[in-house]
């Protein structure tokens, strides 16, 4: 895997201080309150960040862009761990690196736990110095082949395939990883989800247990045409939505789309070996209990057979499937307290067991 500089000082000093702003925190401060503090702490997260900058090659020349722990990590060959996190919306990587950094230095884990934080950039979002840097579409979420080469529009690159080559490119840089776990927030969750029952990254690290945690995500990928519904008394029936057209459709379910077939190599008629990998995968769905509200949330006709807002969407979504496949693996993990947020998650004691050394 290669690793050289991606942005000039200056931009990673604005990503750093957009930090601080985020998530309606308008006057970044340190743990005493106090501006400088505040202050004082940017200028630390800058020199992290400068440190992490990170370029993954991926096929066809093209790049992405990123942050990891590889220069700090004493001994590659016995790391056996690694976590890779995928940002939300605003495609911020920085923003996921800090906390992820923060959880493994408290378990005294950075240097023993192989740590990455890609970035899927949009042409908006994409640094102008990076050479080669793959810029997607807004469905890189669902594997969209957006990942336009800036010197050959022919040239695409679905976000599926690039995180083949990334994790692939990882078991390479680590060659005693056994396992690796992947984290995606919000829109990130979303990738997660469907890359874990559309990737073919089992077969081509077979060496390797993948764990998929899908944090907060707007909708899931439903193995069927059923969607949960609370009935009288509190009863739950599963039923086909009345006034949804197109919700079973890829990316909410698995009846075929363009892009499904594209992404399968094949017209989409293998609905059961998918519905095989979505039983079968190790997958924990973690939300906060007071995500409840409705920024950015797809609030289209199908993400609405799902349930109203995220928390209630997957804990409907797990429910199901116990119910209907009960050999599923997976889970709900809820975080006490939380709404939607990009970085208190992360850290939350409840995510502490993601970033374990093995």
């Amino acid at each position: 895997m290669r690793y050289r500089s991606v942005f000039p000082c200056l931009a990673v000093a604005a990503a750093v201080l957009a930090l601080g702003q985020a998530d309606g925190q308008t006057t970044p401060t340190g743990k005493d309150g106090s501006k400088y503090a505040g202050s004082v702490q940017r200028s630390v997260d800058t020199e992290i960040l400068a440190d992490a900058e990170t370029v993954f090659p991926m096929d066809g020349n093209l790049v992405l862009r990123g942050y990891s722990n590889r220069r700090r990590v004493d001994q590659p060959a016995i790391v056996t761990h690694a976590v890779v996190m995928i940002h939300g919306i605003l495609r911020d990587p920085e923003r996921y690196y800090l906390p992820a950094r923060r959880v493994l230095e408290r378990k005294s884990l950075f240097t023993r736990v192989a740590l990455i934080s890609v970035g899927f950039d949009s042409p908006a979002s994409a640094p102008r110095n990076v050479q080669r840097l793959a810029k997607f579409t807004s469905r890189w979420k669902y594997g969209d082949f957006g990942g336009l080469d800036p010197e050959d529009p022919h040239n695409t690159l679905s976000s599926f395939a690039a995180m083949n080559r990334l994790l692939v490119d990882l078991t390479k840089t680590y060659p005693q990883i056994r396992r690796i776990t992947l984290i995606g927030h919000s829109a990130g969750a979303q990738f997660v989800d469907r890359y874990s029952v559309l990737s073919s990254i089992a077969s081509e690290a077979p060496a390797v247990a993948f764990r998929f945690v899908v944090l907060a995500p707007s909708t899931v990928l439903y193995p069927n045409e059923l969607r949960l519904k609370v009935g009288e008394k509190g009863r739950l029936a599963f039923s086909k939505p009345p006034a949804a057209s197109d919700y079973d459709t890829y990316p909410y379910g698995l009846s075929p789309t363009p892009l499904l077939e594209r992404l399968l190599g094949h017209p989409a008629a293998g609905r059961t070996r998918l519905i095989g990998k979505l039983i079968d995968r190790d997958i924990v769905f973690a939300v906060g209990t007071e995500d409840t509200g409705t920024r950015y949330l797809d609030k289209s006709r199908s993400a609405d057979t799902q349930g109203p807002n995220r928390y209630t969407r997957l804990k409907y979504f797990v429910e199901f499937l116990k119910s209907r496949y009960p050999s599923a693996r997976a889970r709900l993990l809820k975080i006490s307290g939380m709404g939607h947020n990009s970085q208190r998650p992360i850290e939350s004691p409840e995510m502490g067991d993601f970033f374990s050394e093995r």
